[in-house]
């Protein structure tokens, strides 16, 4: 049985990738769900659970099932993010960013691409 922490882990990560889907913003959706910004980062984060009505509203929001936020799916199960996705998120967040937040998503961005590479060659011993 899944405990508590993992079912916390679970919710978060699938607030971040369906966030990122929609190219919302925490912040967007904080005032679409009626609910302070420090309880979306709260739910991101892992520290609580939404309430079931909060659950709900964000599956309308994300145009998901209710299962689909709760639940770990494997990347097979669950629609994978394509280049023009990706694309799109990201054009709506570097809108919003200062030059310096700029540079530290060009950072992160080739940390990111240099531990795929990493994986990819050790998946491969």
């Amino acid at each position: 049985m899944i405990n508590n922490l993992e079912n916390k882990q679970t919710m978060a990560e699938n607030i971040e990738r369906f966030l990122l889907e929609s190219a919302l913003t925490r912040k967007d959706l904080s005032k679409m769900m009626n609910v302070p910004y420090t309880t979306i980062c709260d739910w991101i984060n892992g520290n609580t659970y939404p309430r079931i009505d909060k659950i709900e509203k964000m599956a309308q929001i994300f145009g998901v099932t209710k299962s689909d936020l709760v639940e770990e799916k494997s990347a097979k199960e669950r629609h994978d993010i394509t280049f023009d996705d990706f694309q799109y998120a990201l054009h709506g967040v570097i809108r919003e960013l200062d030059d310096e937040d700029k540079e530290e998503l060009l950072r992160n961005a080739r940390r990111l691409s240099e531990a795929a590479k990493w994986r990819k060659q050790n998946d491969k011993v």
